[in-house]
């Protein structure tokens, strides 16, 4: 079956997949921006293929892009606890661009579609430890692992957990470029430290060898945990104080 094939399929089976919170028209609406979709039907599996049409349906039409979204669940068997969208990522044993491009298309509607992302355990509160969590943070980790400069690690980051990340990168980023422009400091930081502004414009991003020195890769690191550690509770669906509460007496 060709990539096209699947993704028709896929279209087909929808009002099947969802029943009754599916009408004709929303189905038809679908099928039309598959006719204005395009996939490299020799380079991707049929996750990644999904999973660019979903990315597509988001950047077109974010309402009929939730409903997919259930769908794209559904097929491949994605929920919120022992399957979740990190362990699907695993099985299929996808290569980083593979992963990268699942795993942004899965959550490109965190903030339009809260709902679905809806975390439902039936465990103890012990949660960091369960096999489920713990199985979790093994994927996490194994898709990204550390590589290139920290300002390659936090693009990665934001770019596959964009909706999850954007505000607290926004405000950290905000608050750390205030205190480098601020007197003395303004002598180690020329550039600032605008790491949104990159983010949002990759052009305007300073020269590898300014990102590298010591007063500016060591703030970086410090950002890049940060972000990890979001993605993981917000993922795991804990707050910030249901994920510190998991480390007390753990020692």
């Amino acid at each position: 079956m060709t990539s096209s094939d699947s993704i028709i399929s896929f279209i087909d089976e929808i009002s099947v997949t969802l029943g009754p919170e599916v009408g004709p028209e929303e189905q038809a609406v679908v099928r039309q921006h598959f006719e204005s979709f395009t996939q490299d039907e020799h380079s991707a599996t049929d996750i990644e293929v999904h999973s660019a049409f979903l990315e597509h349906c988001v950047k077109h039409n974010p309402a009929v892009a939730s409903t997919v979204l259930t769908a794209f669940a559904k097929k491949f068997g994605i929920d919120q606890d022992a399957n979740n969208i990190h362990v699907v990522v695993s099985k299929h044993r996808l290569e980083e661009p593979g992963a990268r491009l699942v795993l942004r298309a899965y959550y490109s509607l965190w903030d339009r579609n809260p709902d679905h992302y809806s975390w439902h355990p039936k465990r103890d509160n012990d949660q960091l430890s369960s096999s489920v969590s713990m199985d979790a943070i093994a994927v996490f980790s194994d898709i990204y692992s550390d590589s290139g400069s920290q300002m390659d690690e936090i693009t990665w980051l934001y770019d596959v957990y964009c909706p999850l990340l954007r505000d607290y990168v926004a405000s950290m980023s905000a608050f750390m470029d205030s205190i480098a422009k601020d007197g003395q400091a303004a002598l180690a930081y020329p550039d600032g430290l605008d790491i949104f502004g990159w983010l949002s414009k990759p052009s305007s991003a300073p020269a590898t060898e300014y990102l590298s020195q010591d007063a500016v890769s060591a703030p970086l690191f410090g950002l890049k945990q940060f972000m990890r550690i979001m993605v993981l509770y917000k993922t795991l669906g804990m707050s910030p104080g249901q994920f510190v509460d998991q480390f007390k007496g753990k020692a």
